[in-house]
């Protein structure tokens, strides 16, 4: 996730992320970056599952990087990423899905929990 910070405003949302931070924490593994294990299960997840359920919505979706390319990028496929929120777009503007976790259910882009970290 990056986001931009207007000038002046860099204190507010250091503040905003502390507070955050504090009452919401997260475990450590999922602040870590992920393995090349878990990012060869990532890539297979979307190849296999997330890709032939947004084309089966009807969305032409490019051709996936390589393996290589995709580990190269740190588990980054920039096209997927572009098309996913017009898909969640489309699909709410329609009424298919009313949030944008109706999507993550529908076309998960990650693998289940379990299968990503093992417990």
């Amino acid at each position: 996730m990056s986001w931009t910070t207007p000038d002046g405003q860099l204190l507010g949302l250091n503040t905003a992320l502390y507070v955050c931070q504090a009452k919401y924490p997260v475990a450590h593994r999922y602040r870590e970056s992920l393995s090349r294990e878990q990012l060869e299960l990532v890539y297979d997840h979307q190849v296999e599952v997330m890709v032939p359920c947004i084309r089966g919505l009807g969305y032409d979706v490019p051709e996936p990087p390589t393996p290589e390319r995709f580990l190269e990028r740190n588990g980054t496929w920039e096209e997927l990423a572009q098309l996913e929120p017009q898909v969640v777009q489309d699909a709410t503007r329609t009424g298919r899905w009313e949030s944008y976790q109706d999507f993550l259910d529908a076309c998960p882009p990650m693998p289940p929990h379990d299968v990503l970290y093992g417990d």
